[in-house]
C-alpha cells in the first residue's frame, strides 16, 4: 500500500520538476539563480508529507529549511497532506491536524497547498469553501489559479482560460493565483510580465497584477531597478500590485521570517517599509475576524467580507505614506505606520486565537546556494 501511495502521489511532484525545467530553459535567470532551489523545496516537502509523518516530525523537517525557502516547503507540505487525505479516506485529518498544530504560523501557504491539491485532483473547490475559514479559504482559490497557470500555461496564460465553476468573485481570486504563476513562467522578466497581462481582458488585469505583486515579493528575483520598472509597468494597477506585495510580506511576518528580497520588494512596491505594509494587512485580517463571520456563512457574505478587506487594504496602502495618491505617484517618502513587535501585541495573537502563533521561529544562519542544497537533502532523509 505504501508503494502504491508513493507512486500515485509522486506524480504531481515529477510533473512539477519536468515543467520547471522547461520554463527555466526559455526564461532568464532569477537574479543569479534559476528558481530550481525553490521548486526542489516544494517538491521534497510534498514527498515528505505524503509519507504520513506525525505533525511534529514533519514540522521539524520543514523548520530545518532556511527562512528564504521555508514558506515554499510548507506550501508543498500543505499540498501533500491534502492529497494524503483524499487517498486515505479512513484518516482525512492530516491537513487539518497540521494546520491546527505546528503549521499555524504558515496557515496561508497551507491553504494555498490545499488549493493546489484539490485542483490537481480535478475536484470542485466551491462546495468545500463553505466548510473552511471564511477568509483563509480564498488562498485555496488562489492556489488553484496558480496550479492552472503553472501546469497548463497555454490554456490559462496564453488562451486566458478560467474555471467556469467559480463565482465572479472567485474568478478574481483565481486570477491572483494565475498572476503568481506568470511571474515564474516568464522567469520574472518584467517586460514579458507586462506584455502578457496586457493581452488579458481589461477586467482581469488588476487581479493579475496583484498576483505579480505577491510573487515578486514572496519569491524575489529582481533588483531595485527592475522592481521600479515593474511599478511603472503596472500603471493604473499599482495599488493592486502593492496589495499582493503587502499580503506576501504579511505571510513572511506571520511565519517569523526576515527575508531581504521580501523587504526590498515590498518597500518598493508599497512605498513603505515591509513591516508597515505587513501590519496594515494583518490588522485588517484581525478586524474582519472580529466581525463574527464563521465557516458555513453564505457565499455572498464570505465574498463580501474578503472583497471589502482587499479594497480597504488598497485604500490604506495608498494613504499609508501620509498623502493620498502618493503610491500612484511613486513618491520616495516611506510609511508612518507604527509596527508592533512580533513578540507582543497583535502579531503575537495570531489570526484567530490569543495563543502566540506568530512568534518568530529560530532563524537559519545560511541561505547561500550550497547551504540550501544541503538542506534539500536533509528534508528528504
Amino acid at each position: 500500500m505504501n508503494r502504491l501511495r508513493g507512486w500515485l502521489l509522486g506524480l504531481p511532484a515529477r510533473g512539477a520538476l519536468y515543467f520547471h525545467r522547461t520554463l527555466v530553459a526559455r526564461g532568464p535567470a532569477f537574479a543569479g539563480r534559476d528558481g530550481r532551489i525553490e521548486t526542489r523545496f516544494v517538491v521534497d516537502a510534498y514527498l515528505t508529507a505524503v509519507n504520513d509523518l506525525e505533525p511534529a516530525a514533519l514540522a521539524a523537517r520543514l523548520d530545518a529549511v532556511p527562512d528564504e525557502f521555508r514558506c515554499f516547503a510548507y506550501e508543498g507540505a500543505g499540498m501533500g497532506l491534502a492529497m494524503l487525505d483524499v487517498f486515505t479516506p479512513w484518516k482525512r485529518t492530516h491537513w487539518a491536524a497540521f494546520l491546527a498544530g505546528p503549521g499555524r504560523r504558515y496557515s496561508m501557504v497551507l491553504y494555498i497547498g490545499l488549493g493546489l491539491a484539490l485542483t490537481r485532483l480535478r475536484l470542485d473547490l466551491g462546495p468545500r469553501l463553505a466548510r473552511l475559514d471564511p477568509l483563509l479559504a480564498w488562498f485555496a482559490v488562489d492556489g488553484s489559479g496558480f496550479h492552472q497557470g503553472f501546469f497548463s500555461p497555454h490554456r490559462y496564460l496564453v488562451a486566458h482560460g478560467a474555471d467556469p465553476r467559480l463565482s465572479a468573485f472567485g474568478h478574481r481570486i483565481f486570477d491572483q493565483g494565475v498572476g503568481r504563476s506568470l511571474w515564474f513562467s516568464v522567469g520574472a522578466d518584467v517586460d514579458r510580465v507586462a506584455a502578457m497581462i496586457h493581452g488579458f481582458p481589461a477586467e482581469r488585469q488588476a487581479d493579475l497584477w496583484s498576483g505579480i505583486g505577491f510573487a515578486s515579493t514572496y519569491a524575489g528575483g529582481r533588483d531595485l531597478r527592475d522592481l521600479r520598472r515593474l511599478v511603472a509597468a503596472a500603471g493604473v494597477h499599482r495599488t493592486w500590485l502593492a496589495q499582493g506585495s503587502s499580503l506576501a510580506s504579511m505571510l513572511r511576518k506571520m511565519a517569523g521570517e526576515s527575508v531581504e528580497h521580501t523587504r526590498r520588494a515590498c518597500a518598493e512596491l508599497c512605498a513603505m517599509p515591509a513591516d508597515a505594509a505587513a501590519e496594515l494587512a494583518h490588522n485588517l485580517f484581525q478586524d474582519r475576524l472580529r466581525s463574527g463571520i464563521s465557516p458555513g456563512a453564505p457565499a455572498a457574505a464570505r465574498e463580501e467580507i474578503y472583497d471589502g478587506l482587499q479594497a480597504e487594504l488598497r485604500r490604506r496602502l495608498e494613504a499609508g505614506t501620509g498623502t493620498p495618491g502618493v503610491l500612484l505617484g511613486r513618491a520616495t517618502a516611506r510609511g508612518r505606520v507604527a509596527l508592533t513587535s512580533p513578540e507582543s501585541g497583535s502579531w503575537a495573537r495570531g489570526l484567530r486565537t490569543p495563543e502566540p502563533a506568530l512568534v518568530p521561529a529560530a532563524k537559519a544562519t545560511s541561505s547561500d546556494a550550497t547551504g540550501s542544497r544541503s538542506r534539500v537533502e536533509r528534508i528528504r532523509q
